[in-house]
């Protein structure tokens, strides 16, 4: 495994196959998506429901979510997932049949936590749903840009991190 030689341990879950309509006709896509959970091999790494080896599928929602538990030095624990929504659907019931995954692998293992995603819309679409309040989470997200689509930037790429993770990284940054 290349990761594993440059000082990385992976927990993923694999790209699949997609079809996209368009107007009328359905169209097989190139293999897209899949998540990954990465981490330096000097940090602990585990699914969340098992303790499986480093490599192992750790899926939640196949190709969709991912998620893993990362052991931090000084023996604290915290969940991180890996998100690809839905390409050009925003809230559309995929996308949010996979934030509801998300929020019930939250609810389920009372980490703290961090989800990284490609959420192929925009913090403030996310927001309006509603998902930062019932997570209890805030959404951390680059000032530029992180995609150029359609002609027009746009950042669709994220964080969404739990709230004592957040006032735990805030308190560190201000003393």
């Amino acid at each position: 495994n290349i990761l594993r030689k440059m000082g990385w341990k992976s927990l993923w879950s694999a790209a699949l196959r997609s079809s996209r309509t368009k107007g009328t006709r359905r169209k097989l896509e190139p293999t897209q998506g899949g998540t990954a959970v990465c981490v330096r091999d000097f940090l602990g790494l585990t699914t969340l429901d098992k303790e499986e080896k480093e490599g192992r599928r750790s899926e939640i929602v196949p190709g969709r979510l991912c998620g893993a538990k990362v052991c931090l030095p000084g023996g604290r624990n915290i969940a991180c997932y890996s998100a690809y929504l839905w390409c050009s659907e925003k809230l559309s019931p995929r996308n949010r049949a996979i934030l509801a995954e998300l929020g019930q692998s939250v609810s389920a293992h009372r980490l703290e936590w961090v989800a990284g995603g490609d959420f192929n819309m925009t913090p403030s679409q996310l927001e309006k749903a509603g998902f930062e309040r019932k997570c209890r989470a805030k959404i951390i997200a680059p000032q530029e840009p992180t995609c150029y689509g359609a002609g027009r930037p746009a950042v669709l790429d994220f964080f969404l991190v739990s709230a004592g993770l957040w006032q735990a990284e805030k308190q560190v940054a201000t003393t």
